[in-house]
């Protein structure tokens, strides 16, 4: 499954979804030289912004469509905001009031929509999941048949 990111100048990639969220973001921001302090999320071309940042453990593919034509954007927060601010960073897009009033709209998604609509602001966007350090059970001794 892939889908393709717009950027910049209307440059466009294609990227494989099916991985987790954090590693399909950062791979996206790398290839499409952002800073590597810039924290990006996407949208699709309607402005509906998919925050994918607040699932990192999940995979892409669970909340984007296959082939589906996405816009990188960039998240800014505001300390005396509970919502972050979202900015394309796709220049055709940085004048067209009625994509950035759709980025950063206010309202809360309905319970009734599914997970791949749903806006839901993040806590924080510097969300880290660290690995549960559990101590891997040690395997169960085999009985090796004595050769005679």
């Amino acid at each position: 499954m892939f889908v393709t990111v717009k950027y910049g100048e209307e440059q466009c990639r294609i990227f494989n979804a099916i991985c987790r969220n954090d590693l399909l973001l950062d791979s996206i921001r790398s290839q499409c030289q952002c800073d590597q302090n810039v924290v990006v999320d996407l949208s699709d071309e309607r402005g509906e912004v998919k925050n994918l940042r607040c699932f990192p453990t999940s995979y892409g593919s669970d909340f984007l469509k296959e082939r589906e034509t996405l816009v990188l954007l960039r998240v800014d927060n505001d300390v005396h905001k509970e919502t972050p601010f979202f900015t394309p960073l796709l220049n055709s897009l940085l004048r067209d009031q009625k994509f950035l009033d759709a980025i950063n709209a206010q309202t809360e998604a309905e319970d009734s929509r599914d997970h791949r609509s749903r806006v839901k602001p993040c806590v924080s966007p510097d969300l880290v999941f660290a690995p549960v350090n559990k101590k891997p059970k040690a395997p169960k001794p085999t009985r090796m048949p004595v050769k005679k």
